[in-house]
């Protein structure tokens, strides 16, 4: 009698969510569904069994939470050079698993006119208050995620989060950078523009193609270098570790920041820690964002 491969011990399963934040066990020697992606595996049935009853706590689908006013507020800060625009997109792929609310700094934008920030704990601070008008009064249910400069600022504000009332953070995703106290062996600050353009791009694996534009490059470097410098002159605030689970996600081809340096967050993590590798190097966001956002999503189903 053949054993139905989804009940089979003997073999290795992956489980797999949806958009709706629904879980299933999936047999690995089979084709992943449209619609679905992996987030747990390879790994033993049982292994996989345990994962689903740990993470899909809530069965109600996306949707329904969201109609229900639940859904979680996920804040997104940006990387150096960038702006909330970046993760507007995200919005349509995560549809009604998560609320998407970027952030802006100055310098970028429509506050392009404005003086941009040299040190990550103004920005933090001045951060604060546009995150509390973003969600407006009552209760809410907040993550933040970050990637590279976001990430220094995604710890920050999570700190500053924890006397909030009202707001419940309930996990912190940070990407593409090193423990909050290690800082950088290699920078920027301080060279040539061309100079510090290449090493940029060294940094990040590839060069935005506004960046080869005479008019444009004039625009966007000042903001481009005080973001470099925030982040290569930033020094934690404090030593105590969050209050809130933690997620470091890091791209496995990524060249800046090494797998043991991603995995030294979990020196800042007072509770549950957790490090996820992804294909793709540095920048792999830019080119993965449903799969990231899907990630994100099942990590907070």
């Amino acid at each position: 009698m053949t054993t139905n491969p989804f009940d089979d011990d003997s073999i290795e399963h992956l489980v797999l969510v949806n958009d709706e934040g629904q879980h299933s066990l999936w047999p690995a020697f089979a084709e992943v569904p449209a619609g679905w992606t992996v987030v747990h595996g390879r790994a033993s049935r049982q292994s996989c069994v345990d994962y689903v009853n740990e993470h899909w706590t809530d069965m109600r689908p996306h949707s329904l939470i969201k109609a229900m006013g639940d859904a979680t507020k996920l804040v997104c800060l940006p990387y150096a050079g960038a702006g909330a625009s970046v993760y507007r997109p995200w919005a349509d792929v995560a549809g009604n698993a998560l609320e998407i609310v970027p952030l802006q700094l100055p310098g970028r934008e429509r506050l392009i006119d404005e003086e941009p920030y040299r040190d990550v704990h103004k920005a933090a601070d001045a951060l604060l208050p546009q995150l509390r008008e973003r969600l407006g009064s009552g209760d809410h249910k907040v993550a933040l995620f970050g990637h590279s400069l976001g990430a220094v600022l995604a710890y920050e504000l999570a700190h500053r989060l924890a006397d909030e009332p009202g707001i419940e953070l309930v996990r912190v995703f940070v990407s593409g950078s090193p423990h909050p106290g290690q800082g950088r062996e290699q920078r920027a600050t301080g060279l040539s523009d061309d100079d510090f353009l290449a090493r940029v791009g060294e940094f990040a694996g590839y060069s935005h193609p506004a960046l080869d534009d005479p008019e444009m490059r004039e625009m966007l470097l000042p903001t481009l270098r005080a973001d470099v410098e925030m982040h290569e002159t930033y020094v934690p605030s404090t030593p105590l570790p969050l209050d809130a689970p933690l997620t470091v996600i890091r791209g496995e081809d990524d060249t800046l920041v090494t797998h043991d340096e991603a995995a030294s967050w979990n020196k800042a993590s007072g509770c549950d820690f957790e490090h996820v590798e992804v294909p793709g190097g540095h920048m792999y966001l830019t080119e993965s964002a449903p799969a990231l956002v899907r990630l994100i999503a099942s990590k907070l189903a």
